[in-house]
């Protein structure tokens, strides 16, 4: 317990808010925050423990936390918005299969009423 009488990682997260400029938050928000930083310390280290396992180790060793937390931070990178673009425009330029007529269940209308024909501007 920290001199506040509340849990270390609280205050160590209290202090970080802080220092980020957030003085004034719910009391859930920092309930919120060290719920997530367990759930994300505990996944990094399932994580570490699967590579150590698979090195043929059964003891988890730094390079395998380190492993998992590169993997980790590498994961959650934003993928930049004109690569986004290019990918639906390649996706989107190909063209939808035709739709089965043969087959039992809820048949679409004709070919020039159905969504599925090629597009056109007015």
């Amino acid at each position: 317990m920290s001199s506040s009488g509340a849990p270390r990682d609280a205050a160590t997260v209290d202090e970080i808010l802080r220092s980020m400029g957030v003085t004034d938050y719910e009391p859930g928000v920092l309930h919120q925050l060290l719920t997530f930083m367990h759930a994300h310390c505990a996944e990094v280290f399932s994580e570490g423990a699967d590579y150590a396992a698979h090195a043929g180790r059964t003891a988890v060793e730094c390079e395998d936390v380190r492993l998992a937390c590169r993997l980790k931070s590498a994961e959650a990178q934003v993928t930049s918005a004109p690569f986004l673009e290019w990918l639906a425009r390649e996706r989107n330029g190909q063209p939808l299969p035709a739709a089965p007529t043969s087959t039992s269940g809820i048949q679409l209308p004709p070919q020039k009423f159905c969504l599925l024909a090629a597009n056109y501007d007015l």
